[in-house]
This record gives C-alpha cells, structure tokens and sequence, in this order.
C-alpha cells in the first residue's frame, strides 16, 4: 500500500516572504515538490505553473483556460497533483496559490478530489498562510488597494489588500510570520486568526514539517471566515487593539444602513458579519470591510443559524464610538420589524442582487 500523499495550501501577499517558506519547505523536507500558480492581471485566462523540488524546476508553463482565475489555478492543482501522485517521485506537495487569493475555493476542490478518489492517497494537510508581520496593521487597516502593488487576480479586483489578506489569515490552521518583534501587529494577528489555527513567528528557524504532519478540517477553517459564525475569538486587548461585537436578532433598515456605512466601514477598522433585512428576511447578507472599503451581499440563507444582526469590528487606538451609535441605529424597531415591506423599495436591492 502506498504512503499517504500530504497536501499543504499556502496562501500569502508577499512574494518574497512567499518563495522564502518554499525555499525552507524545500530544504528542509527531501520529498516535497511545490506547485505555484502565478496569474496575469490583464490576461484572466492565462497563468504560469511552475512546479519545483529540491532539485530543480519540473515544469515550468504558461496556460490557456477559459474559466476564472480561481477555477483555472485550483483546476490545475488537481491535475498536476495527479500526474505526481502517479509518478510516485515525491510523498508530499504544497500548493501555493497566486499572490491575494482566498484558500478557501482551492482547499474546498482539494477536499472533493480527496474524497472522490481523484487525488489516490492525497489528504489536505493544513492550509498556511505567510505574512510579514510589522507590515501587517498598515496592510489590514490601510487604504491601499492590490492594483497599487500589482497583487490583483484580475484588472476588474479592486479589493483593498486589508480585504484580501483578512480571509487569508482567518481561514489558515498555521499563519507563518517573518518575526516576533512587532507587540501591535502580533496582537492584532491574533485578533484576526482564526480559532483553533497555530502562529509560527520567525518561520525561517522552525521546523515546517508540522504542515505536512497535520490533517486540516474543512468545516473548523470554513467557519472561521463564514460571515454567519463571526465573532470576537477571545484574544486579550493588548498593545491598544482591541475587539468589539455587537449583536442583536433585529434585521436592520436598509435606507439607515446606508446612512450610517461610513461609521460602519471607518478606515482604520477590520469589520465583518451578517445581518438580514426586512425585505427577505430568509436571506444571509455579509458585511466584510478593510482598509474603508466595505462590501454587501449574500451569502446564502441561515440554514441552521438564527437569522441575526452580528458585526465585529478590530481596530487600534481608542474605540470609535460612532461605531456603536451606528449599530444600534440601523437596526429595524419592533414595529418596523412587523411591517409589510412587500411594496418598500429595497435601498439595497443592487448590492444583494
């Protein structure tokens, strides 16, 4: 019988801290290839696959599909793990995905390979994530968007980095940082991370081998970045970070929310959540906002959840009050809440649709 197949996602938005844990993945673990996806901002169907061992470049290509970069890289993954896995030449794999996307489509695909019995002996290990850490609080909380720095998937991405990088550190089960020095940002990363995932500071002296010896759980990482389940994950405030939930079973009014989004999505606030509003109350809309920018929509119904108002809001400094105020005034009174909004035009009607 075969050995099992171990399979690490590593996501991240620096390319050179990105090919430093290649290098030490490398180095220190003989049977690893790496497979790395880059993309082409102003070509969305063609991407470059290199795939690496210790020994040298395998294969390097540039590739021609149709489908969205998401559904391109994550595809040829699934291939090439194949063609690897059959060739017999290597006992693991890390994946690394193009610079600023989510993991959470790939490690979704990998999970269905892996059960499927497309990937023979595969299993996902973890998903990782690699960040520079004093660069982390002006890269969650700033202004800047990927196009600036070219770290865009596609000329139509007009995320700021903040909304790309919070997903990337939430879903990750080990989040590896370039150092341990910096008190504000290794707080406020602990803030972000998810629940139950490992921080592993100044990765470049540790063993990395622990990526592969784990067996990531995709329902665990899911609800860590599923905006239905947000909430504070019980990091202390320290070094003048701090956390703020609020909750409430209301649904909030559209034409306040709207009002009040510039309290709500204040720069210099990692926001994210869901609310429903009166309008389809079945629905599960989704806030996520980083670096002033905020979007809306929907995210499916509530399924086992109680429909709820629930925003979570990461800052530094001292707490925005506003933001408190704002909360409490879109959501819908009782009277509001019962009713008929069947003929109320919908403020929000072209973010949900």
């Amino acid at each position: 019988m075969s050995q099992p197949f171990a399979i690490t996602l590593i996501s991240s938005l620096d390319p050179i801290l990105r090919d430093i844990a290649v290098g030490c993945l490398l180095a220190d673990q003989p049977n690893v290839v790496v497979v790395r996806h880059e993309l082409n901002p102003g070509r969305p169907d063609e991407f470059r696959r290199l795939v690496l061992d210790r020994d040298g470049v395998l294969d390097d290509s540039w590739c021609h599909e149709w489908g969205c970069p998401t559904c391109n890289t994550k595809d040829d993954a699934i291939t090439t793990l194949q063609r690897l896995i059959a060739a017999g030449n290597h006992g693991a794999a890390a994946i690394v995905l193009p610079l600023s996307q989510e993991p959470a489509p790939v490690a979704r695909a990998l999970m269905h390979a892996v059960d499927s019995n497309t990937l023979p002996g595969g299993f996902l290990a973890s998903a990782a994530t690699v960040l520079d850490l004093p660069a982390f609080a002006d890269d969650l909380l700033g202004d800047s968007l990927l196009a600036d720095s070219n770290r865009h998937i596609s000329e139509a991405d007009r995320r700021s980095v903040g909304e790309a990088l919070a997903p990337q550190v939430a879903y990750a089960d080990f989040v590896l940082t370039s150092t341990k020095s910096d008190a504000t940002g290794g707080t406020l990363l602990d803030h972000i991370r998810g629940r139950g995932s490992h921080r592993i500071d100044q990765f470049t002296s540790q063993d990395l081998s622990r990526l592969f010896h784990h067996l990531h759980h995709f329902p665990l990482a899911s609800s860590r970045v599923d905006p239905r389940l947000a909430a504070a994950n019980g990091a202390p405030a320290e070094a003048g970070v701090w956390t703020l939930e609020l909750t409430s079973p209301a649904g909030v009014h559209p034409d306040r929310l709207l009002d009040r989004i510039q309290q709500l999505g204040a720069k210099g606030v990692r926001g994210r959540g869901c609310f429903w509003t009166p309008h389809d109350p079945d629905l599960a809309c989704v806030w996520d906002g980083a670096g002033g920018q905020v979007s809306i929509g929907i995210c499916g119904d509530w399924t086992d959840t109680t429909p709820s108002t629930r925003l979570v809001f990461t800052g530094i400094g001292e707490k925005d009050h506003r933001i408190s105020e704002a909360f409490a005034d879109i959501l819908l009174t009782p009277e509001e809440s019962g009713q008929d909004w069947t003929e109320v035009p919908n403020a929000l009607a072209a973010w949900l649709s």
